[in-house]
């Protein structure tokens, strides 16, 4: 009886011990996981840094690829820091939030040659070389990102944006109509690919696209004009003053043009 009083504490003390290494341990894998992919969304004038993608373990390959659900529907870019190249990528990333892109570029290079199997760092790469207007080399790196399997459907939006400032409207359609199969959620993809189905003279899928657009963000200023273009294109002459006036109330200054011409 005498031992097991003067064992027992120990035995306590050995078995918190434990619990509290298994639990540490638990943690950390946790935090590194989720440290793994990181979203930094960085608007067209705007950088946000702070919307960390938070998921579950379940949310990935065993390569650590992320498996969750798509970015959010403004994102013009999607970061993910993977092992291996996260130091010079998040570098890069840094460096891209200063406007510093030449330099980004550099960093995103050092990480390619060190792991030139992650498609996130090609996928940035294109992203800071379209910024600078080099819209070749933005494609090149974008379509690398894709054949490398990353899991992001941004990527056929930001390659369709591409395409249509290099001028083929058709490869540009391809990618929109792509993405908004994987990512029904941003007014702008809607909005882009019912200007091409309007330029098409795809009137009835165009409206699709423009209804949409406008279900999804009821101030889109851009997609009213347009929708309203289609209507009195296709002699529905006073819905299309409707949308007009309506484009031109949300700041289209262009709508004005077509209200005097069109409506009385």
């Amino acid at each position: 009886m005498d031992i097991w009083l003067i064992l027992l504490p120990t035995v306590v003390i050995v078995i918190l011990l434990i619990l509290f290494f298994v639990n540490k341990t638990k943690a950390k894998r946790k935090i590194s996981i989720k440290d793994r992919v990181s979203l930094d969304n960085i608007l067209e004038g705007e950088v946000t840094i702070d919307d960390t993608v938070k998921t579950t373990e379940a949310e990935f390959s065993e390569d650590g690829q992320n498996l969750s659900q798509n970015p959010t529907p403004k994102d013009e870019y999607n970061y993910d820091l993977l092992s291996g190249s996260s130091g010079l990528n998040e570098k890069g990333l840094e460096l891209m939030k200063e406007g510093k892109l030449e330099e980004a570029i550099e960093f995103f290079n050092e990480a390619i040659e060190n792991n030139p199997a992650d498609a996130a760092l090609y996928y940035n790469r294109g992203l800071a070389k379209s910024k600078l207007n080099h819209l070749k080399g933005a494609i090149d790196d974008i379509t690398d990102a894709m054949l490398r399997h990353l899991n992001n459907p941004e990527s056929h939006y930001q390659r369709g944006k591409l395409w249509i400032k290099m001028g083929d409207k058709e490869k540009a359609l391809r990618d929109f109509i792509q993405y908004v199969s994987l990512n029904k959620s941003n007014a702008d993809a809607y909005f882009l690919k019912g200007d091409l189905e309007f330029e098409k003279e795809n009137f009835e899928t165009a409206v699709n696209d423009f209804n949409r657009a406008i279900e999804l963000d009821k101030n889109h200023a851009d997609a009213y004009f347009k929708r309203g273009m289609v209507k009195y294109r296709t002699g529905y002459e006073f819905g299309a003053c409707k949308d007009l006036k309506a484009a031109f109330e949300k700041g289209n200054l262009e709508a004005y043009h077509y209200i005097k011409l069109y409506c009385k």
